[in-house]
């Protein structure tokens, strides 16, 4: 037993004294908007900041607006941690709505995407892991910015050319019926 605890006591030392970056605390007014046109997307903490560990997101999705349609990431984890409305879910072959406090772990390999069937405005906290993931949300609003496709469909087949980019693969044909409405374009 005191082996176990001395051998545990080390690995923390061990791991605390390779830290090579400073505490941070990031204010509200501070988090970068991600100018992309799916929902509000603001980041928190960079890949730079926690050395490619982890980016950190906080979505915003108004009620009845599609969130991420489903995909499959070859190169990250998602974490998402839903902080007010409801949120639906996909996740692998399960459809479930989420609420305040509820918690998805969609990983790299599974099949996901998520939605806000509801009233109200949801938001959630998204972890990704590992880091770096603002790239490909800074190559779809560059691209989007520079090519501006001239209808739903063209900007849908450019995400889907940068996602693939980035090892992400979109799955269009796994969308769940109930949420093929928010998904869908704007009717003219």
């Amino acid at each position: 037993m005191k082996l176990g605890y001395l051998v545990c006591a080390t690995a923390m030392v061990a791991v605390s004294s390779t830290s090579a970056h400073e505490p941070m605390i990031v204010k509200d007014g501070d988090k970068r908007v991600i100018d992309v046109p799916f929902h509000e997307t603001r980041l928190i903490l960079s890949e730079a900041a926690s050395e490619g560990g982890v980016s950190v997101y906080e979505f915003g999705l108004p009620p009845r607006t599609a969130g991420a349609p489903p995909h499959v990431h070859a190169n990250e984890d998602e974490y998402g941690y839903i902080l007010e409305g409801e949120v639906t879910v996909l996740a692998g072959e399960d459809v479930v709505t989420l609420g305040p406090g509820d918690f998805a772990a969609l990983t790299r390999g599974a099949p996901h995407g998520f939605w806000n069937a509801g009233e109200e405005p949801a938001r959630i906290l998204f972890m990704v892991s590992k880091g770096g993931f603002e790239r490909f949300f800074d190559a779809v609003a560059v691209r989007l910015r520079e090519e501006r496709p001239a209808s739903p469909d063209a900007a849908n087949a450019l995400v889907g050319e940068i996602a693939a980019a980035h090892g992400i693969t979109m799955r269009p044909d796994l969308m769940p019926v109930e949420a093929a409405p928010y998904f869908a374009p704007p009717a003219d």
